[in-house]
């Protein structure tokens, strides 16, 4: 043993003053990169490499656009110009994106921000600047995949509530105090808000509604039910709720509260307080009726304005048939009924508004995009949602004349001290349902020419008979303007998905988006999140975790699942990961409750969220699968995180820096010259379970791919951040290059036999393991080669 350790001293002497280039000097290090394209199952470029892509989305902020100091001329206060991060600091962020091994990015854009003031007029200010950070980041030896991206629809529809309102975050006093306004300014501290389509397409969506205006309208997010409060019955009905809840144990009372009359008198001054605090009185049509979840997601399934935006999208031409969409006398689009119409086929039906404008807002992106060849696709809608059931029911109620039916069912259920009664009565005085179902009141709550039957069946097929249409739409307008397109398809999320895609009760009603028209480029892209967000309620504080809940998870078969949809039901095309993440302000157990969630993890070194990504990224290479971390946000904040909805994806924290830089930045096959096999990298992260007398091999990388297809070189990326003292290199057949400015490794298989495995090993110097057979040792630009 003494022996070997003094050879390879002596090897190190040469390896102080060998030169930065190893194996042949016929090595080409690439500058430019080469346009891809689609082939079978595979993602190639022009010399037919087999691409792996490990990108990341940018940013997490890009949702929230920058609000102007002072206004432009049209009165707007707000451009998306500067999302995802300034031009100034462009080159900095790609330099570090691309040290870090990231070779593609998923860039984020909103369609307000391409038509943020109508629907004739584009932000050419955007779009030049959208084309820049395009042009940039090929500069950089990064790829882009385009995103339209929206959640909630919009960023107009938002839920205020107050952070700091008094209780335990978590209890339900709490989550009761933060609906109301903070009790000292009157005002709301923060909002759940969603992103996407602008104010003009969301007003047609909502037209019974009067928008957020400072002076006329201040109410606008703040729910409904708290602007029942100061009503004459919202008086009775609150002190009514209170003494209910008391009772009940959700609300604590002092110990000397025991009787029925002292809890009466207990919920009296609890009651005056809380509308002390409210606003005054106001109706449903000032504000939108979602509510602050701090899973945000929750709103999709819960809020009847959303679902009535995503049905009039989809299928505003069967939802609402008797609804148009003309200019008014101030030229402003407007939704009315068509019997209003002298000619009412002259006008678009709201579906064909929306989307032609959505579609209009893709056009001018392609126009942009087709110009650089470091475009790997569009992908043409973020997380599609199809949760209709709520407005299903609501349409439901109206169409069947339920008010007085639900009244009668709740008394008869619950007849004891006239609990079903005073259900009936709270649900009334608060108007958790519509009081009414006559005309004025249907048309107040949005569901004046709603077609039930149209709703109900909006939940059924939604992929298929849905979301393929608008896709088939999209792909044709974007191939117009782009013929070479590659377009990325992400699955509805509904009720389908709900119940259980594929099998099950959800597989009896499961319809897929198969034989997609036109033929195209196609690859498909899922997204998924494995059990991180907070819990279900308003102004949730993080998640707790243990470290060793994260440890030993396994996560290969859950994202296998998610990718086999590609070959079961689109014709096996490409799959590559478009989102997954984890938050990075966790709470750790046994640590300090009282401390901040972003304090706690980084006081831990961010240990589970590293160890999340860690399984990410284990189970994508167990499957060789392509893949794109959500975010990088260049101006993440440790308390409000992404600056949307208190989100905190960033791998970078509020000083740009990375965090759990080991889970990610891994050595990984940019392009291969053959077909890929298998692939592994054992992080510091890894967990091992070792051999009596094996050492762990920390840091291993191998890679094993089918025998060559083109002469080009399968191009390596070894992060210096996992191998600060060297590494060596073993090859199966062949010589290497090193690119040390760009951490590439050029390799050159020789071997030419059909059924040949080209294999590739690094590894660190690890006391006591065998390194026999190594091909080269390199540590920064110095590199030592046993040829």
């Amino acid at each position: 043993m003494m022996c070997r350790f003094r050879w390879i001293a002596l090897v190190l002497l040469v390896f102080l003053v060998a030169p930065a280039g190893c194996g042949d000097d016929k090595a080409v290090f690439e500058s430019t990169l080469s346009p891809v394209h689609t082939d079978l199952t595979h993602i190639k470029d022009f010399e037919g490499r087999y691409m792996h892509f490990r990108g990341v989305n940018v940013g997490g902020s890009t949702k929230v656009p920058v609000f102007l100091v002072e206004p432009l001329e049209n009165g707007r206060d707000f451009t998306y110009v500067g999302r995802p991060f300034p031009l100034d600091d462009a080159e900095k962020w790609f330099a570090q994106l691309r040290d870090l091994g990231f070779n593609s990015i998923r860039l984020l854009y909103i369609w307000e921000a391409v038509f943020p003031d109508s629907y004739e007029e584009p932000d050419t200010e955007f779009l030049d600047y959208f084309e820049r950070i395009i042009e940039l980041a090929g500069q950089y030896g990064i790829y882009v995949l385009i995103n339209c991206h929206e959640n909630m629809w919009s960023r107009h529809l938002w839920a205020n509530y107050n952070e700091e309102a008094e209780g335990t975050k978590g209890e339900i006093d709490n989550m009761l105090w933060s609906l109301l306004p903070d009790p000292d300014t009157g005002s709301y501290t923060d909002r759940v808000a969603g992103d996407g389509a602008p104010l003009w397409a969301t007003k047609v969506c909502l037209p019974e509604k009067t928008f957020y205006d400072a002076e006329t309208n201040p109410n606008w997010g703040t729910h409904h039910i708290v602007g029942r409060i100061n009503d004459p019955f919202g008086q009775v009905g609150l002190e009514m709720l209170l003494v209910e809840l008391v009772k009940m144990g959700l609300i604590q009372s002092p110990e000397d509260v025991d009787t029925d009359e002292e809890i009466e008198a207990f919920a009296k001054t609890l009651s005056d307080k809380i509308k002390a605090h409210a606003p005054e009185s106001f109706d449903i049509t000032e504000t939108t009726d979602m509510l602050p979840f701090t899973f945000w997601g929750t709103n999709n399934a819960v809020s009847l304005d959303m679902e009535r935006c995503y049905a009039q999208f989809f299928a505003g031409d069967t939802v609402y048939p008797d609804r148009r969409v003309v200019k008014n006398e101030d030229g402003e689009w407007i939704a009315v009924n068509k019997d209003t119409l002298d000619d009412p086929d002259e006008a678009m039906n709201v579906k064909d508004f929306l989307q032609s404008g959505f579609i209009n807002a893709w056009v001018e992106i392609a126009k942009r995009a087709k110009k650089h060849p470091n475009v790997i696709g569009y992908d043409l809608m973020n997380e599609p949602v199809s949760i209709f059931l709520l407005m299903t029911a609501a349409a439901a109620y109206f169409d069947l004349g339920l008010d007085s039916a639900i009244e009668s069912a709740l008394t008869d259920l619950l007849p004891e001290d006239d609990l079903g009664k005073n259900i009936a009565l709270l649900i009334d005085i608060f108007e958790l349902l519509p009081p009414t179902t006559d005309e004025e009141t249907r048309a107040k709550w949005g569901f004046e020419g709603a077609n039930l039957g149209a709703m109900a069946g909006l939940n059924i097929g939604f992929e298929k008979n849905f979301l393929q249409p608008l896709y088939e739409r999209l792909t044709t307008a974007i191939l117009e303007e782009d013929p070479e397109a590659k377009i990325w398809l992400e699955p509805g999320i509904g009720v389908e998905s709900l119940l259980g895609s594929g099998g099950g009760l959800g597989g009896q009603w499961q319809q897929y988006m198969t034989g997609l028209a036109p033929r195209a480029q196609y690859v498909y892209t899922p997204h998924w999140y494995p059990d991180i967000y907070p819990n279900i309620g308003f102004n949730m504080p993080p998640r707790t975790f243990a470290l060793d809940e994260y440890r030993y998870r396994d996560y290969t078969a859950m994202l296998k699942e998610k990718v086999d949809w590609a070959a079961y039901a689109l014709a096996n095309v490409p799959a590559v990961f478009g989102e997954f993440g984890t938050y990075w302000n966790f709470k750790y157990l046994n640590e300090d409750p009282e401390i901040p969630g972003w304090k706690q993890s980084r006081m831990n070194d961010y240990a589970i969220s590293a160890e999340v990504l860690d399984n990410y990224y284990e189970g994508f290479e167990d499957l060789f699968l392509s893949n794109m971390v959500w975010c990088f946000t260049a101006d993440n904040d440790p308390i409000y995180g992404d600056w949307w909805n208190h989100e905190d994806f960033s791998i970078v924290d509020d000083q740009g820096q990375p965090r759990g830089e080991e889970a990610y930045s891994r050595p990984y096959p940019r392009a291969l010259s053959g077909k890929p096999i298998s692939m592994h990298f054992y992080s510091p992260l890894h967990y091992f379970d070792p051999d009596k007398g094996q050492p762990n091999k920390d840091r291993e990388f191998e890679l094993v791919f089918a025998s060559k297809e083109t002469d080009a070189p399968t191009i390596i990326f070894v992060p210096p951040a996992q191998y600060a003292a060297g590494f060596y290199v073993w090859l199966s057949d062949g010589w290497a290059a090193w690119d040390n400015t760009n951490h590439r490794l050029y390799y050159y298989p020789e071997a030419d036999e059909p059924e040949w495995e080209h294999t590739v090993r690094i590894q660190p110097p690890i006391e006591g393991e065998d390194i026999a057979g190594w091909n080269y040792f390199i540590k920064g630009e110095n590199v030592v080669s046993r040829n």
